[in-house]
C-alpha cells in the first residue's frame, strides 16, 4: 500500500499488488484494511458522509477479490451501513 502521489496528508492510498515486477492489482482506496487470504482479498474502507468527522464513520465498504487465473476479480460487493 503506497500514498497517494497527490497529497502527502490525505486519507486516499494507492493499493498496488505485484507478481514479481509485474502489477496485477492497482485501486485507489481511502483508509482501507486489507485481509489477505488464500489466493484472495478482502478490502474494508470507510464510506465517508458528508460532515462526518474523519475519526468516526458509520459506513463501509466490503469487496473481497479472488484469483481469476490471471488477475484478481471482484467476487462480492457489498456495503455496511
Amino acid at each position: 500500500i503506497s500514498a497517494d502521489e497527490s497529497c502527502a496528508s490525505c486519507h486516499t492510498q494507492v493499493l498496488r499488488i505485484f507478481d514479481d515486477k509485474q502489477e496485477i492489482f492497482k485501486e485507489t482506496v481511502d483508509d482501507v484494511f486489507f485481509i489477505p487470504s488464500n489466493k484472495a482479498f478482502t478490502i474494508i474502507e470507510p464510506i465517508r458522509k458528508e460532515g462526518e468527522p474523519y475519526c468516526c464513520p458509520t459506513s463501509f465498504s466490503m469487496k473481497i477479490y479472488t484469483w481469476g487465473g490471471q488477475n484478481f476479480v471482484l467476487y462480492k460487493d457489498s456495503l455496511n451501513k
